[in-house]
């Protein structure tokens, strides 16, 4: 999958001021449009009058893509000119519908099924190979007394995701259409229920597959009261409703951010602070939160462990977000933000630490003790670290057992280093040893502030993260 090329096809599609022809009438119904103009219903009259919109002047200026029918895509012109090259000439892209139509559901005859799933990839593969770029797939959704079932939703969600999963894979942009049919006497309010639940079900399943949502076309229906309904909505509460499911359906293209605080810190943070606002700005969703035994969690300090706190942010992103986060770990933060990615323990975008301090219990504590200090605190079983800080020797075990930087981290995002040069807390080594432990990534990045000091929290610091956030965002 290539998913800058998709993302680019996605929105060429889309451009300003163009639309997409649908020209993938099946053979039955061109030959109804042919006898209209007293023509037989011929495999060349049928490419003569898809050819005569291709080659209309002036078309590339209204037209960004068309959906073809399976004849055409291979259908050559009089002069062997295949028709897609034509399209292509003119800067717009081919499409192909590949679903072979909705057929009724053996369990609610009431209701349809698309179908087309068996063998759809390989003919995505020869789609592509004979010059689409884009592909088709119509699911319905019928209204009536007792429908739609929520196994007709299910199955109706799920074979788009699976379609979606397999153009994709075949390079071919997706366009997802689940359309809520508006024929029957529902009201408005009852086509907003079920158009929400079916784009949030059809949502869940593309996430499920693994679609890449920048890289598909969401073709919705609008919501509207059915056409037999005695009170229709008016044009401004169809487009009020129609936006506003969309936007509780359709996920944010955007990753959402989770801020992961330092040792003893707590989400009332200034750099938590002033990137969460930053955030709602910018349309990310954004999650603070304080550890056990930190900030107004219950608990006390003492009582937890490294261990606890990674469980803690596991749990945490889990419940409240949604889709892929960028976590940003400061400090300590930082260690539970590579322990989440190293181990797949949540959905993660990339990762941007600020003065990265993973592994510090062996590495900033034990590894500097004397034999003779090791052997007191294991005796025991504490350490003062300062004044305000006590560490347990069962403090310093559990770390051992979290530690990220004695394997390589297999992580795929980008990730992006920041750290002071005068961090006289948690030294810029940290952050270089982190840098040669990533693999498979191929944008990892170590930002050094000349002046900064461990806590980057300074306006102009706060503002390199922002950007950092801004830059990883759009990747």
């Amino acid at each position: 999958m290539n998913k800058e090329s998709l993302a680019k096809v996605a929105s060429g599609i889309v451009a300003s001021n163009r639309g997409i022809l649908a020209a993938d009438e099946s053979t039955p119904t061109m030959g109804k449009r042919l006898a209209l103009i007293d023509q037989e219903n011929t495999e060349e009259n049928r490419r003569d009058f898809r050819q005569a919109l291709f080659d209309t002047d002036g078309v590339e200026d209204y037209i960004s893509g068309v959906i073809l029918f399976e004849e055409t895509l291979t259908q050559k012109a009089k002069d062997g000119t295949r028709l897609s090259n034509i399209l292509e000439s003119k800067g717009i892209y081919p499409g192909i519908k590949v679903d072979k139509g909705a057929h009724p559901m053996d369990s609610s005859p009431s209701e349809k099924l698309t179908k087309g799933l068996d063998g759809l990839y390989e003919r995505c593969l020869e789609y592509y190979k004979q010059g689409a770029r884009f592909a088709k797939w119509r699911a319905v959704i019928t209204i009536g007394e007792g429908i739609p079932t929520d196994e007709c939703i299910q199955a109706n969600a799920s074979a788009l995701a699976k379609y979606a999963k397999a153009c994709q894979d075949a390079e071919l942009v997706p366009i997802v259409e689940p359309e809520v049919l508006m024929d029957g006497d529902h009201t408005i309010e009852t086509c907003y229920e079920v158009s929400e639940k079916t784009l949030k079900t059809v949502f869940k399943e593309l996430e499920n597959e693994g679609v890449y949502l920048p890289g598909i076309l969401l073709k919705p229906n609008m919501v509207i009261s059915g056409s037999e309904c005695k009170v229709q909505g008016d044009m401004i509460k169809v487009a009020e409703m129609t936006v506003k499911c969309l936007t509780a359906s359709v996920p944010a293209e955007v990753p959402g951010i989770v801020f992961l605080s330092g040792l003893k810190s707590d989400m009332t943070g200034q750099k938590a602070i002033a990137l969460e606002k930053w955030a709602v700005e910018n349309n990310h969703s954004f999650l603070r939160f304080d550890y056990s035994g930190h900030g107004i969690s219950s608990g006390k300090f003492n009582d937890f462990v490294i261990s606890d706190w990674i469980l803690d942010a596991k749990t945490i992103i889990t419940k409240l977000t949604k889709g892929p986060q960028i976590l940003v770990g400061s400090s300590m933060g930082g260690w539970i933000m590579l322990a989440l990615a190293k181990n797949k323990l949540v959905n993660v975008h990339s990762l941007i630490g600020v003065a990265v301090a993973p592994d510090f219990t062996k590495e900033l504590i034990w590894n500097t003790l004397s034999d003779q200090k090791k052997e007191e605190v294991i005796i025991k079983n504490e350490f003062l670290l300062n004044e305000d800080l006590e560490i347990s020797y069962q403090f310093i075990k559990d770390g051992e057992n979290n530690l990220v930087l004695k394997s390589p981290i297999e992580f795929e995002g980008s990730v992006y280093l920041y750290h002071g040069m005068m961090d006289t807390e948690v030294p810029c080594k940290l952050s270089e040893k982190v840098l040669k432990k990533i693999t498979k990534s191929n944008d990892v990045k170590l930002i050094l502030e000349k002046h900064g000091e461990h806590r980057l929290s300074k306006c102009d610091e706060i503002e390199t993260i922002k950007l950092l956030i801004n830059k990883i965002s759009k990747t």
